[in-house]
């Protein structure tokens, strides 16, 4: 698969603050192919022969799947080395372990070679504060304190005000909508009007949203 020019750029940028920073994130507007970025990463990274294995954490089964499709298409040279670590799946023997954060609860995440992985790579990574995702950085961080890590999402400020500066060293890399449109990767915005005759002060509200 032929990267996007700023795919490259993002790439460059991940490692080029490795060299100084433990853990780093990129955040792309939605469409612009952060799970390539993340993919076509772990092609580079496991060219160098002396990394170990590396775990893709995930808070949704259905992201799973669809990130171990990408890298294999990304990267068709890791066909037979993604494993999957969900619900009865433990396929922690390959070089790249797709994990959700709920199977990696307190009494399963000892099932996983911790010791071996030299890069965590967190999908969606505005989810990163909650407890279940901290427990796996902090268990990573206790069995190889040199790990390398990489956070990617859409939406690095979240809207409960808790930030992702205590988890992260440095954005390496980001693309807003506007530069997206800009350069012919997105759709150009359109917004729509519709009049509707609907009193919404009948309607029931939960935690502020109808």
């Amino acid at each position: 698969m032929k990267l996007r020019p700023y795919q490259e750029e993002a790439i460059e940028a991940i490692f080029t603050d490795w060299a100084e920073e433990q853990f780093v994130m990129v955040s792309l507007a939605t469409g612009l192919g952060k799970t390539v970025i993340f993919s076509a990463t772990v092609g580079r990274f496991i060219q160098d022969e002396t990394k170990r294995k590396i775990l893709v954490l995930a808070h949704r089964k259905e992201l799973l799947t669809q990130a171990r499709d990408k890298m294999l298409a990304v990267v068709p040279e890791l066909a037979g080395q993604i494993g999957i670590y969900q619900g009865k799946t433990k396929e922690t023997d390959k070089r790249v372990i797709v994990a959700s954060v709920q199977s990696c609860n307190p009494k399963r995440i000892k099932d996983l070679p911790l010791d071996e992985i030299d890069l965590i790579i967190i999908d969606e990574f505005h989810h990163a504060p909650a407890k279940g995702y901290q427990r796996v950085i902090k268990k990573l961080g206790e069995a190889n304190p040199n790990y390398r890590g990489l956070g990617v999402t859409a939406t690095p400020f979240r809207g409960d005000n808790v930030g992702l500066g205590g988890l992260v060293n440095k954005i390496s890399y980001s693309m807003p909508i506007r530069r997206g449109i800009e350069e012919g990767f997105l759709t150009p915005l359109r917004g729509i009007q519709v009049q509707m005759n609907v009193d919404f002060n009948q309607l029931k509200r939960t935690a502020g949203d109808f």
